[in-house]
């Protein structure tokens, strides 16, 4: 028998998180040269996630 629960469950593996991916792929060993190939063009930073109206963070 399916319950409310079930249901929430499967709306929310359905929808898209709303964390912001790592800047980029693959988490780098010295953030100096990452900052460096960055500025020369050679890596791509994800670009943050909109944050949804009426969103409530904890700090």
């Amino acid at each position: 028998m399916p319950t409310k629960a079930m249901f929430l469950m499967i709306k929310q593996m359905l929808q898209r998180p709303f964390t912001n991916p790592f800047p980029v792929k693959h988490a780098p060993k010295d953030v100096t040269s990452l900052v460096e190939k960055i500025q020369k063009g050679e890596v791509k930073i994800h670009p943050p996630v909109p944050v949804p109206e009426g969103f409530r963070a904890v700090s």
